[in-house]
C-alpha cells in the first residue's frame, strides 16, 4: 500500500510538471513580442503553482555584475527594474554567487539579508532561492517567499530546481526579445537608484566621463623602456598635482590643500609604483602593468569595508587612470576647460583634483558610480553645493552624451531621457524651490524673533572652512557646532599641534567676533582614523569606542587638540564641547584634562582665553537621570537629538527596517525635551539643539513649544527655519505643544502640521 502511495505521488508530480511546463510554454507564446509581459505572466503562474505569496525573477545583466528584479508577483510593482543587487549581495546575490539553492525559514534573521524598502518585502518571512543556469552560464535567480515562517523541505527545493532548469531554457528565448519596459531606443526612459553624496536637484544634459581605456599593447619584450615610460607618466601626473597646489584657492584654503597633498602623497607611494614595475618585469607593457595593478585595486575595493581605505583605493584608481591617459593618449576629456551649461557629469570615479579643476563651471550635477558619502569627493561637492549621487548599482552604458537627465540628490534617484511631462513637473518643482529659497534669503538680515517678539538665536553647524564661506552669507549668531574631526578625517596622518592651530586660527579669522563652539574629536563608529592603529572592528560601533571615550583613553590626542585651540584663541573666547558623554564624572575627567593643559599654557606665557566655556552634548540617555547635577557643572549644553532619540528607542535612524520606529514627534519625546529645556532654564545654563530636528520646520516648531530658543543646523537650513520661527506666536505654540506632549501614545506629527498651517506655513 505504501509503495502504491509513493508511486501515485510520483505520477501526480510528473503530471503536475507536464501541465506546468505546457502552461509556461503557452504563456511564453501568448506574450508575443513583449518580453516583460511574458516574464510577468510566468511569475504569476509559478506563484500559483508553488502556492506562494511571492514569486520573483532576477536576471543577470550583460556585464555579469548585477541582478535586476525583472518580474514579480507579490512584491511592489514599482520595484521592477529598480531593485538591483550585486553578485554576493543579499540573499539573492548569495544564491547567484554560490550557484546553490538557499532556503531559510526566517530570511530577515539571516546576516546576509539586505532590505530593499521599495519592494515591500518586510512582511514575508521565509525565502527559497534557486539559481537559473544554462550551459554553465548564470542567467539569474528564481525566488519564492511566504508570509509565514516555514521550513522548505527537500522535495520543495528539488521542485523549484526542476522548474528553474526549464525556465533557464525559456529565458534564452525571452532575453532576445524587445521589452516595452527595457526598450533600448534613444527615446526610452532610464531610471537609476543611487546614494546622495551632496543634496540638491538638477536637470541637465549628460556629459560622460567614464574613463574607459582600451589596452591595445599587452606584451613588451624589453622591460627597460617600459619602466622609463611609466616613470615619465608618473612624473607628469605629479607635476600636474603640484601645479594645482599653487592655485589661489588651494593657497587660501588649507583643507583644499590637504586633499591635494593627499593625492600627491598617493602618487608618490612606493608600494604602488613597485607593483607596477614588478608587472613590467614579468613581460607586460607599461600600460598593461598599470591596468593590471589597477584591477587588483578594484578587487580589493570589493571586499574592504572601511570607508577611509575604500576612498584611498578609489583615489589610486583615479591616479591609475591619469597615468594610463599619459601612456596611451586615450580616454582624455579636458575638464579644466569647463563644461557646457547645465551639464550633469557622469563618471565611474573622479579625483578631488579633477572636481576642483572643473569647479562649478557649467556643472549642474554630478554622478560618480563608485563614490561614497564619506569620500573626499562628497565633502568637496557638498561644500561647492553641487548636487551629487554615488553608488549607482547598475551600469551606465545605456546613457549617451547629450542625454537629458534628472538628478534628484534628495531622494537618491536618476532619470535618464525623461518624458517632457516629467521634465516639466520636475522643473516646476525646482522653480518653486528657488522661489521659496529667494523668499527665505530675503529674511536673512531681519531679526530672528517670533511674531510675538520672543528673541531666538540661529547658529550653524560646520566641519570645513568651505562651510564657513556659506555661513558668511547668512545672518547667524555664530557656529553652534564645529566638527573638528573633519580635519583629521581628510588626512593620511595625524595633524600636529601647529597644523591644528593654523586651522583653528583661520576659523577665528573667518568668524570674527561671532562665537564658535569647537566639538572635540568625535571619531569612531563610521568615522575611523586609519592611522589610529588600535581602533578595533566592533560588532556595534555606534555604541562602542568612540568620541570622548577615545579621547580619554588617548589623552595625548585631547591634550594636543586643547593646546592647538588655546594657541589659536590667543586670548579670545574659547568654547569647547565634549561629545558622547555618558556620565557626569566622565565630563569631569575631560574638563580636568583641559584645565591641566591650560595651566601649562599659562605657565609658558600664553594668554588666558577670555572667557573659557566648557560644554557638553546631551546625546546619551543615561544623562537624563542625572541631568541637574550635569547642568550645574557645565557652562552650556547642546542637545544632539539624532543620537539621543535613536539610543532612547534602540532604533537606528538610518536603517530602513527601523525608520518607522524612529518617529521623533512623539508625546514622550516632547516631554523629555521639555524637561531638558526647563531644567536648564531653572539652573541658568544656556542650552541649544544641534541635531537634525532643529533643521526641520516641524521639528523647530516642536522645539519652540518645548522651551528651546537657540538652534544650530546646516547652513542650507538657516533661512528656512528663520522664516518659520518669525511666523510663530510662541505663547500659542508652547500651549499647544505642551498639550500634545500629554497624549498617551502614537505621534503628533499631524497635529503639528495643523499648527504650522495656522501660522500660514502651508508648504511644510
Amino acid at each position: 500500500m505504501a509503495t502504491d502511495d509513493v508511486g501515485a505521488d510520483v505520477r501526480d508530480a510528473s503530471v503536475d510538471f507536464r501541465d506546468l511546463f505546457r502552461d509556461l510554454r503557452t504563456t511564453l507564446r501568448a506574450g508575443g513580442e513583449d518580453a516583460q509581459q511574458s516574464l510577468q505572466a510566468i511569475v504569476e503562474l509559478l506563484a500559483a503553482h508553488f502556492r506562494s505569496d511571492v514569486c520573483s525573477l532576477y536576471q543577470l545583466d550583460s556585464a555579469g555584475d548585477d541582478l535586476f528584479l525583472k518580474a514579480t508577483k507579490g512584491l511592489r510593482a514599482e520595484a521592477v527594474g529598480r531593485t538591483v543587487l550585486h553578485l554576493g549581495e543579499g540573499l539573492v546575490g548569495t544564491v547567484a554567487e554560490t550557484r546553490r539553492p538557499l532556503a531559510l525559514e526566517c530570511a530577515q534573521a539571516d546576516a546576509r539579508f539586505i532590505f530593499r524598502p521599495e519592494t515591500g518585502e518586510e512582511i514575508y518571512q521565509s525565502f527559497l532561492g534557486v539559481p537559473l543556469i544554462r550551459a554553465r552560464t548564470l542567467l539569474g535567480v528564481l525566488v519564492v517567499q511566504h508570509r509565514e515562517a516555514r521550513r522548505y523541505g527537500a522535495e520543495e527545493i528539488e521542485d523549484c530546481e526542476t522548474v528553474a532548469q526549464f525556465l533557464s531554457e525559456m529565458l534564452q528565448q525571452v532575453s532576445h526579445r524587445p521589452s516595452a519596459r527595457d526598450d533600448p531606443s534613444p527615446q526610452s526612459s532610464l531610471r537609476f537608484s543611487a546614494v546622495p553624496l551632496s543634496p540638491g536637484l538638477a536637470v541637465g544634459k549628460v556629459v560622460l566621463y567614464l574613463k574607459d581605456i582600451v589596452i591595445r599593447r599587452w606584451r613588451a619584450p624589453d622591460p627597460a623602456p617600459e619602466v622609463i615610460r611609466v616613470q615619465i607618466a608618473l612624473q607628469d601626473v605629479e607635476d600636474a598635482l603640484e601645479a594645482l597646489l599653487h592655485l589661489p584657492d588651494a593657497v587660501a584654503d588649507p583643507e583644499m590643500r590637504e586633499l591635494l597633498e593627499a593625492d600627491l602623497m598617493l602618487a608618490r607611494d612606493h608600494g604602488w609604483r613597485e607593483k607596477i614595475v614588478a608587472m613590467i618585469g614579468r613581460g607586460l607593457s607599461a600600460e598593461a602593468a598599470v591596468q593590471s595593478v589597477r584591477e587588483d585595486l578594484r578587487e580589493r575595493m570589493k571586499v574592504v569595508s572601511n570607508d577611509y581605505i575604500r576612498a584611498r583605493l578609489m583615489d589610486l584608481d583615479d591616479l591609475s587612470h591619469r597615468v594610463l591617459v599619459k601612456l596611451t593618449g586615450e580616454g582624455h576629456r579636458n575638464l579644466s576647460d569647463g563644461l557646457p551649461p547645465d551639464s550633469i557629469l557622469v563618471c565611474r570615479s573622479l579625483g578631488t583634483a579633477e572636481l576642483l579643476q572643473v569647479g562649478q563651471k557649467g556643472l549642474a550635477g554630478l554622478v560618480v558610480v563608485d563614490a561614497t558619502p564619506s569620500s573626499h569627493l562628497a565633502i568637496i561637492a557638498s561644500s561647492l553645493r553641487i548636487p551629487a549621487l554615488g553608488q549607482v548599482p547598475r551600469t551606465l552604458t545605456d546613457l549617451e552624451d547629450g542625454d537629458l537627465m534628472i538628478l534628484d540628490a534628495v531622494n537618491g534617484q536618476l532619470v535618464g531621457r525623461p518624458s517632457p511631462f516629467v521634465v516639466a513637473e520636475f522643473e516646476a518643482h525646482i522653480a518653486a524651490r528657488r522661489t521659496r529659497d529667494a523668499q527665505e534669503r530675503s529674511v536673512a538680515s531681519l531679526p530672528c524673533q517670533s511674531r510675538d517678539g520672543v528673541p531666538m538665536q540661529m547658529m550653524a553647524n560646520a566641519g570645513l572652512l568651505l562651510d564657513l564661506e556659506e555661513i558668511d552669507r547668512f545672518e547667524t549668531v555664530g557656529v553652534g557646532l564645529y566638527r573638528t574631526e573633519m580635519a583629521f578625517l581628510i588626512r593620511a596622518d595625524l595633524p600636529t599641534v601647529d597644523e591644528q592651530a593654523q586651522l583653528y586660527r583661520r576659523i577665528y579669522e573667518r568668524m570674527g567676533e561671532r562665537p564658535v563652539v569647537f566639538r572635540t574629536l568625535d571619531i569612531g563608529s563610521d568615522k575611523k582614523l586609519p592611522y589610529l592603529e588600535d581602533h578595533p572592528e566592533e560588532a556595534n560601533p555606534a555604541l562602542g569606542w568612540r568620541a570622548v571615550r577615545v579621547g580619554l583613553d588617548h589623552p595625548d590626542l585631547l591634550r594636543d587638540q586643547f593646546r592647538a585651540l588655546l594657541l589659536a584663541a590667543d586670548g579670545r573666547a574659547l568654547r569647547v564641547m565634549f561629545p558622547m558623554v555618558s556620565e557626569v564624572e566622565e565630563f569631569g575627567v575631560a574638563r580636568g584634562l583641559l584645565t591641566s593643559v591650560l595651566e601649562d599654557h599659562l605657565a609658558n606665557g600664553g594668554p588666558a582665553p577670555d572667557p573659557l566655556e566648557v560644554g557638553v552634548m546631551i546625546e546619551v540617555p543615561a544623562l537624563l537621570w542625572d541631568l541637574e547635577r550635569l547642568l550645574e557643572r557645565v557652562d552650556f549644553a547642546s542637545v544632539g537629538t539624532n543620537d539621543l532619540l535613536q539610543f532612547l528607542y534602540a532604533a537606528d535612524r538610518n536603517n530602513a527596517r527601523t525608520d518607522s520606529r524612529f518617529e521623533v514627534l512623539k508625546p514622550a519625546n516632547l516631554r523629555l525635551l521639555t524637561t531638558i529645556a526647563a531644567t536648564a532654564a531653572r539652573l541658568g545654563t544656556p542650552v541649544s539643539v544641534c541635531g537634525e530636528l532643529a533643521g526641520t520646520p516641524l521639528g523647530a516648531i516642536a522645539l519652540v513649544g518645548c522651551g528651546f530658543r537657540t538652534f544650530s543646523m546646516g547652513a542650507a537650513r538657516l533661512t528656512q527655519i528663520k522664516s518659520v520661527l518669525r511666523a510663530l506666536d510662541v505663547a500659542v505654540v508652547e500651549e499647544r505643544v505642551q498639550a500634545l506632549s500629554q497624549y498617551l501614545g502614537g505621534n503628533v506629527r499631524g497635529e503639528i502640521v495643523d499648527l504650522a498651517r495656522e501660522f500660514g506655513l502651508d508648504s511644510l
